[in-house]
């Protein structure tokens, strides 16, 4: 689908080929470790879902609003309608209708890349709404300098969600053309995906995974006692799972031997073994850019990817136009047109 964001580009989004078996790929687990089972985060989910809007998003303001969706609704799962309606009169904060549609696109797209759900674009889970609304708390503009990454201000966080100035705030300093004030993060950014880029996104969601997983169990107030392996499950959308690299697991539950004796984990208990299995999966979600159009050397079994990044106002194509591409990243491009 395509939409027309309040003020800025053409997104047009659909449904990219993330197979969990055919691309999240690698020969072996990282060296040295000795476990059995991995756990990454899926970058796509913050590279194609997270974008400005009016709203600046930190932690407490998306409790808050997930507080207040479940109090208008009646069950978990919403229809597009009722999000709109809901989104832009009964949340705190309250969302624009534009910017509610908006939200609504990515979401379903996201949702039916990531967790294989080709169901109706008509009906969400909450959960899944939940989880990509924490998403947009994390800020990538502050991983571009030593000085931000060394401050720990590289998202606003539950403690100083209130006093961190974040450069959303003053979004014509950071808008390419320099005169819309809500374009796309992935628009704004010029930021490669450079080592200090992934490290920033893993330490944002382990500083932050007990919310992700309360989200996850319908809990944005408090921490559950106990997870189900379905709710465990419902974290496929931000994080994948495997015995390697390229051997990915079909639920993100089988990634943890305790679901598979019994049906709930302690909450504490999972996330002390969440944070032991967590790593970065730099086959997938390479950490040094090839040149642009130009595809990369790769071992066998291993997804052929072409990254295009960092361009502006720029027409590219694919040469050769009939080669094979297993993977295609458009990230930190603005005002392109892409072949």
């Amino acid at each position: 689908p395509a939409f027309q964001p309040a003020c800025g580009p053409l997104v047009c989004l659909c449904p990219l080929p993330w197979d969990r078996g055919a691309l999240l790929g690698a020969p072996s687990a990282p060296e040295g470790c000795a476990m059995s089972r991995l756990l990454w985060i899926r970058s796509e989910s913050f590279d194609h879902g997270v974008f400005n809007t009016s709203v600046r998003w930190t932690v407490p303001k998306v409790q808050e609003f997930l507080e207040s969706l479940q109090a208008a609704l009646p069950s978990t799962f919403i229809s597009r309608e009722t999000w709109v309606e809901v989104a832009t009169q009964s949340c705190k904060p309250t969302l624009t209708e534009i910017e509610a549609v908006a939200y609504w696109q990515i979401f379903v797209v996201l949702q039916n890349a990531a967790l294989g759900q080709k169901g109706s674009a008509d009906r969400l889970d909450i959960r899944v709404i939940g989880l990509l609304m924490m998403c947009q708390v994390f800020c990538p503009h502050r991983v571009r300098t030593d000085q931000y990454a060394m401050s720990g201000e590289m998202w606003p966080g539950l403690e100083r969600a209130s006093a961190v100035s974040s450069p959303r705030a003053s979004p014509r300093g950071t808008s390419p053309r320099g005169t819309s004030p809500r374009v796309g993060v992935s628009a704004q950014s010029s930021i490669q995906r450079g080592r200090d880029a992934s490290t920033a996104m893993l330490a944002f969601v382990r500083q932050h995974f007990s919310f992700f997983l309360q989200v996850a169990c319908s809990s944005p107030a408090s921490e559950p006692a106990s997870v189900s392996s379905e709710e465990f499950d419902v974290l496929g959308l931000i994080l994948c799972a495997g015995t390697s690299f390229s051997q990915v697991l079909p639920r993100l539950s089988e990634s943890v031997p305790d679901f598979a004796s019994r049906t709930t984990m302690p909450f504490k208990d999972l996330k002390r073994v969440v944070d032991k299995l967590l790593v970065w999966n730099d086959d997938m979600y390479t950490s040094v850019e090839h040149t642009l159009g130009v595809q990369a050397t790769v071992e066998p079994g291993i997804p052929k990817a072409i990254n295009v990044s960092g361009m502006s106002k720029t027409t590219w194509f694919q040469r050769p136009a009939n080669g094979d591409i297993d993977v295609l990243n458009i990230t930190c491009c603005s005002d392109c047109t892409i072949y």
